[in-house]
């Protein structure tokens, strides 16, 4: 608790940057930070969302090509981590010409044309200044994310499945019912990490965990993954 007070009080706000590699991208990233955030910059969602949930952020801003549309679905994987942190979107490349700002309460637009850089890192900080009452609620919902769920995957996590299995096993020694676990592994995946790379096994792994977690029959069911190394928790859960 201490190591935490000392951390948010020695560092800036943090903001992820997702932006196209062009001048304006540069000129929006330096603005932010002239409002005191500190900018962790990226050129893809995928990476942002990583970085997102292993990482402590007040803000996240998306500079995107296209003129709009679109803005839930790509907020989504954020949202699905922490919802009461700002999503600030821009549409049209260099020059903004539509902003979307995603929080807990809703959706708000501003059309453009937004031709500094300045007024959109301006509307970001103000949007975290208003945020900041549910700051300790996105710390702890962070926390709780970062302590549940595989970041690879996006499903639960070994820690999180023991803590159900355990749960499970005292339901059924009270009341006599009964569950099932089912335990799958991928035949042959080493194979995929030699002979295609490392990035190929993580594809299969993402694609497998989400077909389970989206074929689960009843909202009390759970999917998770489990590493392949062993450790004396698991033998004493044997």
């Amino acid at each position: 608790s201490l190591l935490f007070t000392l951390r948010r009080m020695s560092f800036s706000r943090n903001a992820i940057l997702v932006r196209p590699d062009c001048e304006a991208g540069h000129d929006y990233a330096k603005s932010l930070r002239e409002q005191g955030f500190s900018v962790d910059e990226t050129d893809g969602i995928d990476s942002a969302v990583t970085r997102f949930a292993s990482g402590s952020y007040d803000a996240v801003v998306l500079q995107l090509e296209q003129n709009g549309g679109g803005g839930n679905a790509t907020v989504e994987p954020f949202r699905s981590i922490c919802p009461h942190t700002p999503i600030v979107l821009g549409y049209g490349g260099e020059i903004i010409q539509r902003v979307e700002i995603h929080r807990s309460g809703g959706v708000v637009t501003l059309d453009g044309p937004v031709e500094e850089p300045n007024v959109l890192a301006m509307t970001v900080a103000l949007n975290v200044a208003e945020a900041d009452g549910d700051r300790l609620k996105r710390e702890n919902q962070r926390l709780r994310y970062q302590a549940t769920v595989d970041v690879l995957t996006g499903i639960n996590n070994r820690r999180f499945l023991f803590e159900r299995l355990e749960q499970e096993i005292e339901r059924t020694e009270r009341f006599g019912n009964c569950f099932s676990v089912l335990m799958i592994d991928l035949d042959n995946f080493k194979a995929i990490n030699d002979s295609f790379g490392h990035a190929a096994g993580d594809e299969t792994l993402v694609k497998v965990a989400s077909f389970l977690a989206g074929n689960l029959l009843r909202v009390f069911n759970s999917s998770g993954r489990k590493s392949t190394r062993s450790s004396s928790y698991d033998n004493n859960i044997r």
